[in-house]
């Protein structure tokens, strides 16, 4: 999920893949709209270009943790010594796009 601040202040988290587009609100340039589907929408801070930044980096962060978790697995499963271990970065990297800084 990426994080976002309604006009209003409040946090809300979004999943990428639920998003339809995103917009300018034409009426006021300061507030980005984000849709769902039918009628199904919020009314955001951030601009179309940051919340489109963000989408593209969570999906490419979510492909890379599941390579490096195929790698990881694949190698620990050779060796026979080290059990399966989660790699840290794309971790690391998922939760500061869901605003989860203290997460590792």
């Amino acid at each position: 999920m990426i994080k976002l601040t309604r006009i209003d202040g409040p946090i809300v988290y979004a999943s990428p893949e639920q998003i339809k587009f995103v917009s300018l609100n034409p009426d006021d340039e300061a507030v980005t709209i984000v849709s769902f589907g039918k009628e199904n929408y919020a009314n955001i801070q951030e601009s179309p270009e940051e919340v489109a930044r963000n989408v593209l980096e969570y999906k490419l962060a979510m492909e890379r943790y599941k390579a490096s978790s195929v790698a990881a697995y694949i190698y620990h499963s050779q060796d026979g010594k080290n059990p399966y271990k989660q790699p840290l970065d794309e971790r690391i990297i998922l939760g500061k796009l869901a605003g989860l800084e203290e997460s590792q």
